[in-house]
C-alpha cells in the first residue's frame, strides 16, 4: 500500500500550478511556484530559494524561475532520485540508470527494476565468509598453541628436571635467561588470537568488497571493520580455542616467575626457601 502512495504524492506534488499574474511581492505570498513578483511579466516566480516556501518545493530553478521539490539527486534523500514530472521536478522513488541513486561518496546505490537499492546486495555477509574468517582465526591459534606449548616445555627443563641449572650465559645464568624469554613469550602468545582477528578481518572485508562484483566505500569498510572485528574477536578467543593461548600462556608465565625465584623443584637447593644451618664446632663454655 506504501507504493501507491508514494506516487500519489509525487504527482500532487508534480501538479502544474498556474501561474498568478502580479503587481507586487505581496500577491505572491501564496503561489507555489514563488513568492517574487517577476518583471515584465508580471507573474510570480522566484530568484532564489528563500522565495521558495510551499511544503515540498523549497529549490529555486533560476532557469524557469520556479519553485520545485528537488534540482538534483543531492536534494533527496537516500533510495531517491530527482525527476521531472510534468515540468515539475520532485523526488521519487523511481530510476532508470544507476547514476540517478548516486548519493555522495556512498556509490553502492543501484537501479534496480525502477527503485533505488543500496548495491550492497552483493555484498552481504554469508555464512561463507564467517566460516572463512572462522578457518583464519582457528590457524592463526593452532600456531599461538604450538609456540605457547615449545615455550612451556623449554621453561619446564630447568624448573622440573634441573636440566642446565648451573650453566651460565656469559655472566648470567641459563634458567634466569630461559625464564625471560618464557616470561615474554608467554604473554606474547596470549595476544596471538587478538593480531589474528586484525589479520583475519581485514582480509574478509576485503574479499567481500572486492570478490562478490561489488564496491565499497571507505564508509561501508569501517562499518564492516566495526561489526566483523567484534564478532571475530568472540569467535578467536571462545571458540576459534584462544582460550588455549591465555592458559597456557599464563601456565608459562608463572614458571618463569619460580625458576627466577628459585622457589621450587632442583631451583629450590641453589638458593630458594630456608637456609641450611650449618654444624656448630666447639666446646661448651666452662668444660
Amino acid at each position: 500500500m506504501m507504493m501507491p502512495v508514494a506516487w500519489l504524492v509525487a504527482g500532487l506534488l508534480a501538479t502544474p500550478s498556474v501561474a498568478i499574474s502580479c503587481d507586487s511581492d505581496d500577491e505572491c505570498n501564496w503561489d507555489t511556484d514563488g513568492k517574487k513578483c517577476l518583471l515584465p511579466n508580471r507573474q510570480c516566480g522566484c530568484t532564489s530559494d528563500s522565495q521558495c516556501g510551499s511544503y515540498g518545493k523549497d529549490k529555486c530553478q533560476t532557469s524557469t524561475n520556479t519553485c520545485q521539490g528537488c534540482l538534483t539527486n543531492s536534494d533527496c534523500s537516500s533510495g531517491m532520485t530527482c525527476q521531472e514530472i510534468v515540468g515539475t521536478k520532485t523526488c521519487s522513488i523511481g530510476c532508470t540508470t544507476d547514476s540517478e541513486c548516486q548519493q555522495g561518496d556512498d556509490t553502492n546505490y543501484k537501479c534496480v527494476n525502477n527503485y533505488c537499492e543500496h548495491g550492497m546486495s552483493g555484498c552481504e555477509w554469508t555464512d561463507e565468509d564467517s566460516e572463512e574468517v572462522g578457518h583464519k582465526l582457528i590457524a592463526g591459534n593452532i600456531v599461538g598453541i604450538v609456540i605457547a606449548i615449545i615455550n612451556l616445555v623449554a621453561v619446564s627443563l630447568p624448573l622440573c628436571c634441573g636440566i642446565a641449572k648451573n650453566a651460565k650465559a656469559g655472566s648470567c645464568e641459563m634458567p634466569k635467561l630461559i625464564a625471560g624469554i618464557a616470561i615474554f613469550v608467554g604473554i606474547f602468545v596470549m595476544f596471538i588470537p587478538l593480531m589474528g582477528t586484525s589479520s583475519a578481518t581485514e582480509g574478509a572485508i576485503d574479499d567481500l568488497c572486492e570478490g562478490h562484483g561489488c564496491s565499497c566505500s571507505e564508509k561501508n569498510k569501517d562499518d564492516f571493520r566495526t561489526l566483523v572485528g567484534a564478532i571475530s574477536f568472540v569467535i578467536a578467543y571462545v571458540y576459534a580455542f584462544g582460550w588455549v593461548c591465555i592458559l597456557l600462556g599464563i601456565v608459562a608465565a608463572s614458571l618463569g616467575c619460580c625458576v627466577c625465584c628459585k622457589c621450587c623443584g632442583p631451583l629450590k637447593d641453589q638458593g630458594g626457601g630456608a637456609p641450611v644451618q650449618g654444624n656448630v664446632v666447639g666446646r661448651p663454655v666452662g668444660q
